[in-house]
């Protein structure tokens, strides 16, 4: 990890336990996926919008 890189925790059981279930098909979360986890278990944004983030994102990374 970079140093300038802030590693995010999270706090809820059902973000532990999504985080594990990858985790046991050896995928690693990004630290932007993680920031997103975290900003759904703390409210600041929706089910709906962290959905539309995701599909923006692997829309964004399918063109590079």
């Amino acid at each position: 990890m970079k140093s300038s890189q802030k590693l995010v925790k999270v706090n809820s059981f059902e973000a532990k336990q999504a985080i594990g279930i990858l985790a046991v098909d050896d995928i690693k979360i990004s630290n932007a996926g993680l920031a997103l986890l975290k900003s759904r278990e703390e409210g600041r944004i929706t089910y709906k919008a962290a959905v539309s983030e995701v599909v923006a994102r692997a829309k964004k990374y399918g063109k590079g």
